[in-house]
């Protein structure tokens, strides 16, 4: 996925179903989060905590 600033963002053709899905997803929440919201890059720690989470695991199953 590129983003676009100010158009939207491009996905390549071979992209998967499950992978469409992902970028609508993060677009709707994006699209949520106030301008002037402070963002971060989440630590390796919270990376993790969110990557062995139950729920993950299932839509990764799924995505299979």
């Amino acid at each position: 996925m590129m983003a676009l600033p100010g158009l939207g963002a491009v996905l390549h053709r071979s992209t998967s179903k499950n992978a469409e899905a992902m970028a609508r997803c993060l677009a709707d929440v994006a699209a949520r989060i106030p301008q002037e919201a402070p963002i971060r890059v989440l630590t390796g720690a919270e990376e993790q905590e969110l990557m062995n989470w139950e729920a993950e695991a299932y839509r990764q199953a799924i995505g299979r």
